[in-house]
């Protein structure tokens, strides 16, 4: 059974029950809190959310294959709450819909890109989440293998059915998140329904992701990309 998220949105999720709801929510401020607990002092290095992001980048990988090999339907709510927290930091939602597509391969290439790109934050003194920004900003990550099959522009066809897979998952997952932490699981779906041949349909989740979002660059990003090209692999 589907229901609106609210009177406003264009897209339908999976019914949740509240107490679902309440878990998940109580597990991610569990997973916030043990984060800020353990985040480096500022007078030591590096602020707290880099460490969580690394942890993440670390986990994605075999984390999502975890998560495509069982039954979305029996999704533990642990599992909701963590991919949740997981795609709020930068490079995770690509790597999860690269990943999904193309397999754990195409994921760990991602990642190692990643480190590398931390190498060089941390000769620049900056935190991994500034330093991807202003990479992305300034177009130096944009040439490797798959940022161009995250554009789009590669003839491969990813696994449609890893990907019907992902999308129940995500779509699970923000079923039982408040609407402000849904934007970046709005645009995984968006991303993988796009990859499928469903511009329309992809482009509504995005639109719903612009609507939920509190001012993050991301669904406008992911918004332009599908509305100005179909993937190579759909031509």
């Amino acid at each position: 059974m589907n229901t609106f998220l609210d009177d406003e949105s264009l897209v339908h999720l999976p019914l949740a029950t509240d107490a679902d709801r309440d878990e998940v929510v109580e597990r991610l401020f569990d997973m916030w809190s043990a984060t800020a607990s353990e985040a480096v002092a500022p007078d030591e290095g590096d602020s707290g959310g880099p460490m969580g992001h690394v942890e993440s980048l670390a986990y994605i990988v075999p984390f999502l294959e975890s998560l495509l090999d069982d039954p979305p339907d029996e999704l533990p709510l642990a599992a909701c709450a963590q991919i949740v927290h997981m795609v709020e930091y930068p490079a995770v939602p690509e790597i999860v819909v690269i990943q999904t597509a193309f397999g754990r391969r195409a994921g760990e290439e991602m990642v190692r890109h990643l480190e590398r790109l931390f190498a060089r934050a941390r000769q620049r003194n900056l935190s991994v989440d500034e330093y991807i920004a202003d990479a992305a900003d300034t177009g130096r990550i944009a040439h490797d293998r798959t940022a161009r099959m995250f554009r789009g522009e590669v003839r491969r066809a990813p696994d449609d059915e890893r990907m019907r897979t992902a999308i129940r998952i995500l779509r699970r997952a923000a079923s039982l998140v408040p609407p402000e932490l849904r934007s970046h699981l709005l645009c995984a779906i968006g991303w993988l329904q796009w990859a499928r041949g469903r511009r329309p349909v992809a482009l509504a989740y995005l639109a719903e992701a612009e609507r939920t979002d509190s001012g993050c660059p991301f669904p406008l990003a992911i918004t332009e990309l599908v509305s100005a090209r179909r993937p190579r692999w759909c031509a």
